[in-house]
């Protein structure tokens, strides 16, 4: 198996089991798919890890990632996403 394919398999139970986070199902939604985007609301000084977890995840799986630390992401991600998922911790 090469090494993405392992990370990936990792992770996703590394999301299961700490965050709670079904990830094959995470850009499903019955009788569409969602577009293939995320918006994190973690405070990255006290959930750093989880937020590199989701981080590395969403990246491999390539996810276009917002984040609440970044100025004006929020507004782009309400505006100009039809669709997607919001993370919060």
């Amino acid at each position: 198996m090469p090494d993405d394919e392992s990370s990936i398999k990792d992770m996703k139970a590394m999301l299961r089991v700490n965050l709670g986070i079904e990830p094959d199902r995470l850009f499903e939604w019955p009788e569409q798919s969602l577009e293939r985007r995320a918006f994190l609301m973690f405070d990255p000084e006290e959930h750093r890890e989880e937020l590199e977890l989701v981080t590395r995840f969403l990246q491999l799986e390539r996810v276009k990632i917002y984040h609440s630390g970044v100025p004006g992401s929020w507004e782009y991600f309400r505006k100009h996403c039809r669709s997607g998922v919001i993370i919060v911790s």
